[in-house]
């Protein structure tokens, strides 16, 4: 007997001495009720379900690039999850021109009340001494400083102005320069002796 009807033999009576194959077994599977399952596929590292395409399969689509495929309607860039929209952010609200036309005139009326308050008391105490001089009450808190620049400030906000008129101004100045001299002894016996000369040339009349 040569080697291959040997093989040939032994073959055959390994398949006669096989069992038959239980049906029942084999509906019911391995031991535990459960048919093994292929371990499922991990996404690729980078790829998001949620801002990247992918086909049937859940496989990425990419681009020819080789980089992943956003989903349609989708921008470029990264993405925030829960962030909100840029399109639906409250936009600030621009003043109007009126708006900005009040503001400009308070800002020039608060200016002009404090030098229109400082041209006053300076006046005052130039020709009434220091008396004149702006101070607090102790009684009711009133600053009298404040109290003139508010008012001012008001008046002109009132009048929409923002300074005082030109000739007021110039009369003023002249005061605050010429009343104090007066107080001096010999600027006091000139005007005196002034005085007298017209007061004597209309009696003369």
């Amino acid at each position: 007997m040569d080697q291959t009807t040997t093989i040939d033999k032994l073959a055959s009576d390994l398949i006669s001495t096989m069992p038959d194959p239980n049906p029942a077994a084999i509906e019911a599977g391995p031991p535990g009720g459960e048919a093994p399952t292929a371990p499922a596929a991990e996404a690729p590292s980078g790829f998001n379900p949620a801002i990247h395409a992918a086909d049937a399969d859940g496989n990425p689509i990419l681009t020819k690039d080789g980089a992943f495929r956003n989903k349609p309607g989708r921008k470029k860039g990264p993405s925030v999850v829960g962030s909100p929209s840029t399109d639906n952010m409250a936009k600030p609200q621009q003043p109007s021109k009126a708006e900005i036309a009040r503001i400009e005139l308070e800002n020039r009326a608060a200016v002009a009340g404090a030098g229109a308050a400082n041209l006053l008391i300076t006046a005052g105490v130039l020709i009434g001494g220091p008396d004149f001089v702006p101070g607090k009450s102790p009684l009711t808190g009133l600053d009298e400083r404040e109290f003139l620049t508010g008012e001012f400030k008001q008046y002109f906000i009132a009048t929409n102005r923002a300074d005082l008129p030109p000739g007021l101004a110039l009369a003023a100045a002249v005061l605050i320069y010429v009343a104090p001299r007066f107080a001096k002894p010999a600027v006091a016996i000139r005007f005196a002796g002034m005085k007298s000369w017209i007061v004597s040339k209309f009696k003369k009349k």
